[in-house]
């Protein structure tokens, strides 16, 4: 068996941590170990940590650190790592007991792949299943330019051989969001992914998720895709064409939430900056009209009909 090696960044996390941690330990494949980096929490989350590799000193290392932000401290869990492959775990999500078994199986049965993600669920903050992930199967075999325009990809259902991290490094450490998605672009340059259509992690929906803070998102993303830019414009043919998508769709995107929480102000700016990006949508000129309607008028529609909304 090949040592399987589960990283993880900590911050404040001391609601979710143990059960988080148990959901690791409770793997039915044995040979593993779990690398967590305490990004300088201010809570109970240290004590937490300390404890569990105190009971579990063969399987278990914690790595405290000021705090750095979540790609400086998960590199640093990756750093201490001695296993063949990696997998990516987040403080506040859980796995299925044979999730690694499963992935590792799968590897053996697939040498040409290099990164595998998996189906799961969102649960809530007490537990229980919401939906399922309904991840996207294009981002599967060589698909660099599927990636570099979005990801779907649950950064818990991963699972990379280390050996692919050796040779394309490891997260961005100025991005603090979309960290994943450039991680994982960068991976799909020169190897495989692919999905394992089975529910095997959860994913936390709660008030602190980062994926909830939708200004610091939007800031990241537009990071990402600058970043994204800056590495490839010179060795990917078709960069610039692959860039403005990128950016319209991102503008899509925040125009849409937007517009959805009849934040208009936002909504135009984005919807206008996602028509200059591909001025023939003509979906984005209806979006724009919504916008321009005012809360009243479009509360108003919206009761009437189910006009056109972001999707």
């Amino acid at each position: 068996m090949q040592l399987v090696s589960i990283i993880m960044a900590a911050y404040n996390a001391e609601k979710t941590i143990a059960e988080t941690v148990e959901s690791l330990l409770a793997q039915t494949y044995p040979y593993k170990e779990i690398i967590i980096t305490n990004d300088g929490s201010t809570d109970n989350t240290p004590r937490i940590l300390d404890r569990f590799s105190e009971q579990h000193p063969n399987i278990i290392k914690i790595i405290h650190q000021k705090n750095m932000g979540q790609s400086i401290a998960r590199n640093a869990s990756i750093a201490a790592t001695s296993g063949a492959f990696v997998a990516f775990m987040d403080a506040d999500d859980i796995w299925a007991e044979n999730k690694i078994e499963r992935q590792v199986q799968y590897f053996s049965d697939h040498p040409e792949i290099s990164m595998i993600y998996t189906e799961g669920m969102t649960i809530d903050e007490k537990g229980n299943k919401l939906n399922a992930f309904n991840c996207s199967k294009e981002f599967t075999g060589n698909c660099f330019e599927t990636l570099f325009l979005n990801n779907d990809i649950i950064g818990s259902s991963v699972m990379v051989r280390k050996a692919v991290l050796d040779k394309v490094g490891t997260f961005t450490p100025y991005l603090r969001a979309c960290e994943n998605w450039e991680l994982w672009t960068r991976i799909s340059r020169e190897h495989q992914i692919d999905f394992i259509d089975e529910e095997l992690a959860y994913y936390r929906q709660h008030d602190s998720n980062m994926s909830q803070n939708i200004d610091w998102m939007i800031e990241n993303r537009l990071k990402a895709i600058r970043h994204n830019h800056a590495q490839y414009k010179d060795i990917v043919a078709n960069e610039g064409a692959l860039t403005n998508e990128a950016y319209f769709r991102a503008y899509r995107g925040f125009g849409g939430v937007y517009l959805g929480q009849l934040e208009l102000k936002k909504a135009r700016r984005y919807i206008a900056l996602a028509i200059k990006h591909n001025p023939k949508s003509l979906r984005m000129y209806l979006w724009l009209l919504q916008a321009y309607l005012g809360k009243n008028i479009l509360t108003f529609v919206r009761k009437l009909k189910n006009i056109i909304r972001p999707d």
